[in-house]
């Protein structure tokens, strides 16, 4: 989450409530708040425009946001590539066109049926 003005009180239900002001950021998962740090709003007003920005993400995660934004699930077949580097910028409306990016940058291999699901491979 990040803050572009003013601030704001964020908490899980694990941790205790952590302020964050503007041009900062905090992440969380399911073990609660990580420690804030300087926020990109560059990069985090992208969804704006409908993009999604990437810089030396691992590939599990990249995969795992454009799920989001198709049907069907994107399956790794061989877990190691999950921590591949990924630096991209990819339209929200084109996530196909974005796993043929992948497809043609990274030594992956990637089979979509129909949509419904896509299955990446090592090649």
């Amino acid at each position: 989450m990040s803050v572009f003005d003013h601030a704001v009180a964020v908490s899980t239900h694990d941790a205790p409530m952590m302020e964050i002001s503007s041009e900062w950021q905090v992440r969380y998962d399911e073990t609660g708040l990580f420690a804030p740090e300087p926020a990109d709003l560059s990069v985090t007003a992208a969804w704006r425009k409908d993009r999604i920005v990437f810089e030396d993400a691992p590939l599990r995660l990249v995969l795992h946001e454009l799920e989001r934004y198709r049907r069907g699930p994107i399956l790794l077949m061989d877990d190691r590539l999950g921590d591949m580097p990924v630096t991209a910028i990819f339209d929200t409306a084109q996530a196909a066109a974005a796993l043929t990016t992948i497809e043609a940058t990274l030594p992956v291999r990637i089979v979509d049926a129909a949509g419904l699901v896509a299955l990446v491979y090592r090649r």
